[in-house]
């Protein structure tokens, strides 16, 4: 099986076996930086610092790490690891809105190699690497050849306190 196959597979693992299970049932907590942390973004964590390693013996970055030990990955020469959002969304998650996802992304040399980004409640799973297409659910995907930004769409969350301290009135 192909690494990118392999990915997808965990990401879908996971996220069927921990976070689907506990969405809107899980209780959470307030991180330091005022973001939300539940059981499952926990688990999830765990199970990919565990399973990415097997596949390619790189270092996992996830925000759910103590800062110290981020940074410590980020300063590694050659700059090598696996970069994960376990539960991307987890506010949604926790008010059981269902938007969110599990995010991996290969680094390496500092720079993208693959990328997966699964969302459980549709099933739709969208990956890339530098040798493939972009595809959802193994489809190949193409851009519209605008380059224009005022026909461009994009979609961004923010929480309250980041609107909070923000400039946005």
């Amino acid at each position: 099986m192909s690494l990118i196959k392999e990915v997808i597979h965990l990401a879908k693992t996971i996220s069927k076996e921990v976070l689907l299970v506990n969405f809107a049932q899980v209780k959470s907590e307030t991180k330091k930086d005022g973001s939300w942390l539940t059981i499952a973004d926990t688990q999830a964590h765990q199970r990919l610092i565990e399973a990415l390693p097997q596949l390619i013996d790189y270092p996992v970055l996830s925000e759910e790490l103590a800062a110290n030990q981020q940074q410590q990955i980020l300063d590694c020469q050659p700059c090598n690891y696996w970069c994960v959002d376990p539960l991307d969304g987890t506010s949604n998650f926790t008010q059981g809105i269902p938007y969110w996802c599990m995010s991996i992304a290969l680094v390496e040399g500092g720079k993208v190699s693959l990328a997966v980004v699964y969302d459980p409640c549709r099933d739709e799973c969208f990956s890339t690497s530098i040798d493939t297409k972009t595809h959802l659910n193994g489809m190949t995907l193409y851009h519209d050849k605008t380059d224009s930004q005022n026909q461009s769409l994009v979609q961004y969350e923010m929480s309250l306190n980041e609107v909070r301290d923000s400039n946005i009135k």
